[in-house]
């Protein structure tokens, strides 16, 4: 995978009013079956999340509140840091290293993942994460010479 495929969306349905903001996602807007939803909140500021991939699972990053910076790191290296506020979402497809810097105290993002929680399906080690990107380079390589 590539950063091609990290997608950022902005959620169009927020509406807001003397009641407070109302946000909706249609489940159609994101690129796969959401298998499950968890959400990172009270993390002391500029502590950062993540820091490992996901073989097979994608995941779908929504702030809800405050803003994150992400870094990614995709095949051959490719590095990229954004930030995301109230109201972004990010799709990161597997095999891309992330690292969640949460840059306001308050900060919440909702997770939907396209797979159980399994441990066996991260990547934890950031030089393994490489050496298996580099496999991918070379295989995709091969094929695009073909």
């Amino acid at each position: 995978m590539d950063h091609s495929e990290l997608d950022k969306y902005k959620l169009s349905n927020i509406a807001m009013d003397s009641r407070g903001f109302l946000g909706r996602l249609d489940f159609k807007d994101i690129p796969f079956i959401p298998c499950s939803l968890f959400f990172i909140s009270n993390v002391p500021l500029a502590t950062s999340r993540g820091d490992h991939a996901h073989r097979f699972v994608h995941q779908y990053l929504i702030v809800i509140n405050g803003s994150i910076a992400i870094e990614t790191e995709s095949v051959g290296g490719v590095q990229l840091k954004e930030q995301l506020i109230f109201g972004e979402a990010r799709h990161i497809p597997p095999m891309i290293w992330t690292r969640i810097e949460f840059l306001e105290l308050g900060t919440t993002i909702l997770v939907l993942t396209s797979g159980d929680y399994d441990e066996l399906e991260f990547i934890r080690d950031r030089s393994q994460f490489r050496a298996l990107n580099s496999q991918i380079g070379v295989v995709n390589s091969m094929n695009q010479n073909g």
